[in-house]
């Protein structure tokens, strides 16, 4: 049986990391999960809260899709 995958997907002011409680649990009851940040979200919350890339301000709804999809990809359950 194939294991299926979770994509948890953050806010724009968080990341991949504030899904790890979740993440932790749901490996637990036997799901594949994944929380990868968004595109130019590579610091902490609060850094980013402080100090946006400025890329930011020209990123798109797609870019944030697209960058989901590469993720999944590689897990043997995604649906792409």
């Amino acid at each position: 049986m194939t294991k299926r995958t979770l994509l948890f997907v953050h806010g724009m002011y968080m990341t991949g990391e504030s899904w790890q409680p979740w993440i932790n649990l749901a490996r637990a009851k036997g799901y594949e999960s994944i929380a990868p940040s968004w595109p130019f979200h590579n610091a902490a919350p609060a850094a980013l809260r402080a100090h946006s890339d400025p890329a930011l301000g020209k990123m798109q709804f797609r870019h944030v899709v697209d960058s989901y999809k590469k993720s999944l990809i590689h897990f043997p359950s995604a649906p792409f």
